[in-house]
Parts: C-alpha cells; structure tokens; sequence
C-alpha cells in the first residue's frame, strides 16, 4: 500500500469484533529527529466520535493507529504497539 506516494505498511486488527488499522511508513520530514526524543501523539476523532486516530512520530517513521474502538481499547492497543504511555 502507497500514502503520499510513500511504501506503507498496514496492519490489521479486530478488537471486540471492531477493526481498527495501524499504518507505519518512513517520513522524509522526520530525518532530522534524534532517537531519544520525546515521542508526541496527536489524537484526532471523527465528528460522530465513533472512530479516532492516533499520529506519533519515531524515529523518522510515521505511525498512524485508526479504529472503531472504545477509548480503554484503543488505548491498550496503542500502548502495545508503541511500547509506552501517550
């Protein structure tokens, strides 16, 4: 799969019967971001408030975490995957 023309890999996940998609692809952007930093998350959620999203950055890869899932769920999958507390 492509986003802004960029390789990008995606991961699919069933939460309680509810998909929710991990999107990862390297961000020419990013290049100059050093590996300890601080890593910041953007949530965003749609008007319906049904789905939401979650951007981080690490080193020089864009994660991006989209489900249709509770807040808690949504939650624990993204401490999973990041490995850390937003």
């Amino acid at each position: 799969t492509y986003l802004k023309e960029a390789p990008t890999a995606v991961i699919r996940y069933e939460i309680n019967g509810r998909p929710a998609s991990l999107y990862v692809f390297r961000d020419a952007g990013t290049s100059s971001m050093i590996a300890n930093e601080q890593v910041q998350y953007r949530v965003f959620r749609s008007p319906s408030g049904n789905r939401q999203a979650v951007v981080w950055h690490k080193g020089g890869v864009v994660y991006s975490l989209v489900g249709n899932v509770s807040e808690k769920e949504f939650q624990h999958l993204l401490q999973t995957i990041s490995g850390g507390t937003p």
